[in-house]
């Protein structure tokens, strides 16, 4: 994957570089938008983010993310944020905002080519190992004081068995084909205090410490260990809805005492997580009850918010065929109110609570 990036990047030919994987999509009336926002702007942004919406392929039958559409409209601003507030956000390991969701991870952005070809001259290349979108993220943060960022759903990020998204779908053994690709130096695990290797989080860690060492002074935020620890757990649990994780919570709790000295750190994770799961299984049955029909979707969308599940401003859509149908529902929305008309001048992002509303 990391090499099949560098090389398309020296394919491409335009002013700006756009990364989209087969499984994902672009609304309607994306590109255009990008493009005002670019051109209106009174300095040419070097980077240009956007939110996303969430759709499961139809080959997840059985999951409740099968066909499944959702995004929020979001507040339709645009914003200049400040790349050192993301850094800080993201070595803390908060799992409450997805600040990742909000930063350039390569297929939610545009990268000029001055933007692009920047941390080679410290790197070498741009993509590093182990995974490329958050490699992106962090070499873009790191030679940027600040990016573009506009609040609303232009790109839609599709899951599908074939891919990494879907990660509970054989999860250890995508794992180890993929790391078997590097040496374990590039992958780099024995840095991270807490190692375990078929979580994600722990090769997220892994590349965070990394660019630690790489760009000093400018990735500076050093990691919340509890915080981490606490990310693999809401990791681990996930999986089990889908796997025999009895092992690695042993392996997870162990580590939790070596931090804290004593159990209770993961008794209250656990303890949490049961009324979690009990919540999770609620929204899974709404999903499934939400269809395509107007009244079903807004009755299922009103007992979710209620539930306090999702924003006032969610959008569910059942039975969704393709990514193309998608793509046209999320532009409906968009058009219904008027956000997809002109493109509106950038707002200083420069506070961590600024930056937690907006994952």
């Amino acid at each position: 994957m990391i090499d099949h990036y560098e090389f398309i990047s020296t394919k491409a030919r335009g002013d700006y570089l756009l990364f989209l994987s087969d499984d994902d999509g672009l609304i309607d009336e994306g590109l255009r938008y990008m493009a005002e926002v670019i051109n209106t702007a009174p300095n040419t942004p070097e980077i240009i983010v956007w939110q996303r919406a969430g759709y499961g392929w139809p080959d997840l039958e059985g999951h409740p993310n099968c066909e499944y559409l959702a995004f929020r409209l979001r507040s339709g601003k645009t914003f200049e944020v400040k790349s050192s507030l993301v850094i800080d956000a993201l070595c803390s390991f908060d799992t409450a905002p997805n600040i990742h969701f909000v930063g350039p991870k390569i297929t939610n952005c545009a990268i000029s080519r001055t933007a692009f070809a920047r941390p080679m001259q410290r790197t070498g290349r741009f993509f590093l190992p182990p995974y490329p979108d958050y490699s992106a993220l962090c070499q873009l943060l790191s030679t940027h004081p600040s990016y573009t960022l506009i609040d609303q759903p232009l790109y839609i990020c599709g899951s599908s068995v074939a891919a990494n998204s879907a990660i509970h779908t054989g999860r250890k053994k995508k794992i180890t084909e993929y790391n078997s690709l590097f040496s374990p130096e590039e992958i780099a695990l024995d840095e991270v205090r807490y190692p375990m290797e078929f979580l994600t989080n722990s090769a997220i860690c892994a590349t965070y410490l990394k660019f630690q060492s790489l760009y000093p002074d400018t990735f500076t935020a050093k990691v919340n260990w509890r915080n981490y620890l606490a990310a693999l757990y809401a990791e681990l649990a996930y999986h089990e809805h889908f796997e025999d994780t009895a092992a690695e919570m042993e392996q997870l709790r162990t580590f939790m005492r070596q931090e804290t000295g004593d159990d209770k750190f993961f008794d209250s994770l656990r303890n949490a997580g049961k009324g979690s799961n009990r919540r999770a299984a609620t929204m899974y049955q709404l999903r499934k009850l939400a269809a395509t029909n107007t009244t079903t979707r807004l009755m299922a969308s009103t007992t979710m918010r209620l539930l306090g599940m999702k924003y006032s401003d969610a959008r569910q859509f059942s039975h969704v065929k393709d990514i193309v149908t998608a793509a046209s529902l999320v532009t409906r929305e968009l058009t219904r109110i008027g956000r997809l008309m002109t493109a509106l001048p950038a707002e200083p992002l420069d506070h961590p609570e600024q930056l937690a509303l907006l994952a």
